[in-house]
C-alpha cells in the first residue's frame, strides 16, 4: 500500500491529468487486489 501511495503522489505532482492518475490508481490497485 505504500508503493501505491508514493506512486499516487508522484502523480498528483505532475497532476496534468488527474483521469489519468484515477485510472492507473485503480489499475494498480487492482493489480494488488483482485477483488476489486
Amino acid at each position: 500500500l505504500d508503493d501505491i501511495e508514493v506512486g499516487s503522489n508522484k502523480l498528483m505532482s505532475k497532476g496534468p491529468q488527474p483521469h489519468q492518475l484515477s485510472a492507473e490508481a485503480i489499475s494498480v490497485t487492482a493489480n494488488y487486489n483482485p477483488k476489486m
